[in-house]
């Protein structure tokens, strides 16, 4: 071989090969046969030695660019060098088998043409890196919603999404999870259980994270319920030593993907109706979309936006339902509720407080009302009425505000209110992070002379945590643990319901019943000795101008 030949053949390589755009699967044999048969190459490969990446799972670990059928296993040029994804690849040129062994100058030639191999290669290889980056999780070694928008975008274009079903889902309670395993035992429960799922798939199915404790799924129809059972609940090892398991279940939005020209943003948009319809406290946690949430989702898109001028207009207008004394059938205060009054009559509260719910216009909306009470109780007091202590609803969603404690006495005593006229309610709460939140506000308020109590307990994931180390004054028990009457056939209700009013009435607390509506269930709360009622069976909530007429004639006429 001389230099001449040498350089025309290395030459002519580098023009092939430039033209390549993917190395590791183009037809590379004749990009490099007249340079191998120049230097008696007869067969060139490389090998990966990286982790399996389910993105990139039809990838070949092991790559011939040029094979002749009689190269020399044991005579052979070799250079490894590191991929830019930080994998090592091993490229050898074997000389032909019975060829004149080579010299170290051809030997120095050949690996000079390997590190060329090696760098077109990596720019196949960086695109590689590049795709992960952008569409792969690296924690969970599953895709992400990058990839899940492009793959369900090519099976739309190929009129196949009708096979298809989408599933948008986040894990339960995984913010406990992480607190009760660890957070490293927490990222692998959601590998194990992605991955589990990924073992029910076919061809085009996947499942993609899009962040957090949240997933995407596309799989087909026919493995849509198979998938959607282990969504309901999952038995995962989190503890591979002990064997120790943590039960994985899932709120999710389902769209079986209807016939017709369709998107990726389409599937998704629909998709994300039926979750947000799950995660908004509905009876089952799986939805399944249809146009009847569209519907539901365009209702609430309408309240959020019409709401911030409904408030600054004061459409929202303060209605006062009575407390009511058992003995003497005396009012003894109220509690003040909004009501949305448009053009078009009175808008329910359940259609407009669990829409403004779910971010924090139902603050705004909370401090409104606050701000309105104190007007009213600053106006009877100017005008020498008799008053009661007003109660006032506070959201959840306040115990996230640092300043909450400063917007609760602001408007009290900005109208000179005494602070035992208002009472703060707040519904039970379920996180720990939450439970502190709450404790601070608690004190804070009682520090301030201002009562405070539980709303519906009973309702939710009550705790003994929640009542016996926290200050509350007042237990107002919900409607659905109060029995029907004396002789309600459900012993175990109308014992609950006596022992809840006796633990209350031990811890120092007042005992309220909400939802009280027959002179029977008067009857009931006078056997448990819950002395304090408030329901229609007295007054349904009151407009102001009927409020204080309640005010003058608070005693009710019955027995």
């Amino acid at each position: 071989m001389n230099n001449n030949e040498y350089l025309r053949s290395l030459e002519l390589f580098l023009k092939k090969i430039d033209k390549v755009k993917d190395t590791a699967n183009g037809n590379m044999s004749e990009v490099v046969d007249d340079f191998c048969d120049t230097m008696r190459i007869g067969m060139v490969d490389v090998r990966f030695l990286e982790k399996h990446n389910p993105l990139t799972k039809d990838r070949k670990n092991e790559i011939v660019f040029y094979d002749m059928g009689y190269a020399d296993p044991d005579d052979f040029v070799e250079f490894v060098g590191v991929t830019p994804d930080r994998n090592s690849a091993i490229y050898r040129a074997h000389i032909i088998s019975g060829a004149t062994t080579w010299t170290p100058d051809e030997r120095e030639k050949i690996s000079l043409f390997l590190r060329l191999l090696f760098v077109y290669n990596g720019r196949t290889r960086l695109g590689y890196v590049v795709e992960r980056l952008l569409y792969y999780d690296m924690d969970l070694e599953i895709c992400n919603l990058k990839h899940f928008m492009r793959h369900t975008g090519r099976i739309c274009a190929q009129r196949r999404a009708a096979e298809f079903a989408s599933i948008y889902l986040n894990l339960k309670r995984f913010t406990l999870i992480n607190q009760q395993i660890g957070r490293d035992r927490g990222t692998l429960v959601m590998k194990t259980f992605a991955h589990r799922i990924m073992e029910l798939f076919g061809e085009d199915e996947l499942i993609g994270r899009i962040g957090g404790d949240n997933f995407i799924i596309l799989t087909l129809k026919k493995n849509l319920d198979r998938i959607v059972d282990m969504l309901r609940g999952t038995p995962v090892v989190y503890d591979h030593g002990t064997g120790a398991k943590i039960l994985v279940s899932a709120k999710a939005g389902v769209y079986p993907i209807e016939p017709g020209p369709c998107t990726p943003e389409i599937i998704m948009d629909k998709t994300i109706v039926a979750l947000n319809i799950a995660k908004s406290g509905t009876a089952d946690d799986i939805v399944f979309y249809n146009e009847e949430l569209l519907r539901r989702r365009d209702h609430q898109m309408a309240v959020a936006a019409r709401f911030p001028r409904a408030l600054a207009m004061e459409e929202f207008r303060v209605y006062y339902q009575p407390k009511v004394a058992l003995g003497g059938c005396v009012m003894i205060g109220a509690e003040a509720l909004s009501r949305w009054l448009t053009d078009d009559g009175i808008v329910p509260p359940g259609d407009f407080i669990p829409i403004l719910e779910k971010n924090l216009d139902i603050c705004r909306l909370d401090l409104y009302v606050l701000e309105h009470v104190c007007r009213d109780l600053r106006r009877w007091l100017d005008e020498g009425r008799r008053v009661v202590p007003v109660s006032v609803n506070l959201s959840r969603r306040h115990l996230g505000d640092p300043e909450l404690i400063s917007h609760i006495l602001t408007p009290i005593d900005k109208h000179h209110i005494p602070h035992e006229l208002i009472e703060i309610e707040l519904t039970e709460t379920t996180t720990d992070v939450e439970l502190k939140e709450l404790r601070d506000l608690l004190f804070a308020l009682k520090n301030a002379g201002i009562a405070a109590s539980v709303d519906d307990f009973g309702a939710g994931y009550s705790s003994m945590t929640l009542i016996k180390d926290l200050p509350w004054d007042v237990l107002k028990i919900d409607r659905g643990i109060l029995p029907a009457s004396i002789s309600d056939s459900t012993g175990s209700k109308k014992s609950m319901f006596r022992h809840v009013v006796e633990m209350a009435q031990e811890m120092g607390m007042e005992c309220i019943s909400e939802g009280v509506e027959t002179a029977e269930q008067i009857e009931v709360l006078r056997e448990a000795g819950c002395p304090t009622a408030q329901g229609f069976y007295f007054d349904k909530p009151l407009p102001v101008e009927e409020f204080e007429y309640r005010l003058e004639n608070y005693i009710y006429d019955r027995k």
